[in-house]
């Protein structure tokens, strides 16, 4: 999950960068990927319905190339920073085949399922410099640009905002239920054990086992004349329920 432990992953993997750079390039909406043309689109409707959203949707115009651009150059360019990454190697075929199918589509799907259009808007192939697409398109440009200076040739981040950082801290918080669910049910599960399980399935057989080796034994004297009666006394017995 710490992207500062890669570097160097395009000589390790050049498939998995190769289609990365392309699927980074759809994200965020490079003029002529797939996502281009759906971002243009659901944007301009945006601009006619809701101003909110729109004004929204062109911050993360700049925001998703930034933080793409900084996943990028952090963990592919530059030098291997752990071992883990100086000794990585490509993907199998089981892998890199469907990242080549999924960049190549988002490429050419837009060019396959046809035009997505907002009302009054363009569809693929006819696109015009309206106000959302210069801001869009600058904020394309300013995010990757301000991801390269800040991010190329770093070995840590230049930024460090702790709640960033600690990825708002949800690690921790997940860790904290999981581990209160996992203590609960932990003790839960041993005194099901220790008083109704162990009780039943172990010591209440063993239990039985003893007192009936207990009580047979007491027919187990070692004296022939005693057996001799035991014999004679079960066979009166016998008689006596077949008799009467």
């Amino acid at each position: 999950q710490d992207i500062w432990k890669m570097g160097g992953l395009r000589q390790k993997m050049p498939v998995t960068f190769w289609t990365f750079l392309i699927g980074t390039a759809a994200l965020i909406a490079v003029p002529g990927t797939s996502g281009f043309w759906s971002k243009e689109a659901i944007l301009e409707a945006a601009h006619e319905h809701n101003k909110l959203v729109w004004t929204l949707g062109i911050a993360v115009a700049f925001l998703t190339p930034f933080y793409m651009t900084r996943l990028f150059v952090v963990a592919f360019l530059g030098k291997p920073r752990t071992d883990h990454a100086d000794h990585a190697h490509e993907v199998g075929p089981i892998m890199w085949v469907p990242l080549a199918i999924l960049a190549v589509m988002a490429v050419i799907s837009a060019y396959i399922t046809g035009p997505l259009e907002a009302k009054g808007g363009e569809g693929v192939g006819h696109f015009h410099l309206s106000l959302t697409a210069i801001l869009s398109l600058a904020g394309l440009v300013a995010g990757v640009l301000g991801g390269w200076k800040l991010y190329a040739g770093r070995d840590r981040d230049p930024i460090c905002i702790p709640l960033f950082a600690r990825k708002f801290y949800l690690d921790e918080l997940y860790l904290g239920i999981v581990r209160l669910f996992q203590d609960f049910l932990g003790m839960t599960l041993d005194a099901l054990d220790r008083y109704l399980i162990e009780p039943l399935t172990v010591r209440l057989p063993a239990l039985a086992a003893m007192s009936t080796g207990y009580v047979l034994r007491l027919f187990q004297v070692g004296n022939l004349q005693a057996y001799a009666f035991l014999f004679a006394l079960g066979a009166v017995v016998l008689i006596w329920l077949v008799v009467f």
